[in-house]
């Protein structure tokens, strides 16, 4: 993770502008808590939209597809792997994962256990309720194409 502070000051209490070059950035490694969510590579993550959490879904995980889904509390570390319902997307690494409109989006990714084209592209579009925590499957009106 990392933290973001502007590096300019305004007499006017005006925002900086969004100049990367007037922000300066520190990693940090938080201490976790709650649940494991062990380690996984090729994961989907996004922030909340009012960016007090992170998403963390799917990967790849001892050599297999995983479609796990942690929130982390980003200002207590607290780590909380979610119990939904509804169609659960299937496990899969290297997908898009974003948070809009009260609802996290999935879109695509690959199934597998590796990098390797073991598994297939996956094509679908799935969306979780964050008030329910409910996943739904959405129809899309296009085909896409053939890798």
């Amino acid at each position: 993770m990392s933290r973001v502070r502007s590096t300019r000051s305004t007499s006017d209490g005006a925002p900086p502008d969004c100049d990367p070059h007037e922000y300066e950035y520190e990693w940090i490694h938080p201490e976790l808590s709650g649940d494991d969510p062990g380690a996984r590579g090729y994961h989907a993550a996004c922030a909340s939209e009012d960016g007090l959490r992170l998403f963390v879904f799917g990967g790849i995980a001892r050599r297999q597809s995983i479609a796990a889904l942690e929130v982390i509390e980003l200002s207590t570390g607290r780590v909380e792997l979610l119990a939904t319902t509804g169609p659960t997307p299937s496990p899969r690494f290297g997908c898009s994962l974003v948070a809009y409109g009260g609802r996290l989006w999935v879109v695509g990714g690959g199934n597998g256990c590796d990098l390797a084209r073991s598994g297939h592209d996956l094509a679908d579009v799935l969306t979780l309720d964050l008030a329910t925590l409910e996943w739904a499957r959405v129809e899309t009106t296009n085909r896409p194409h053939s890798p």
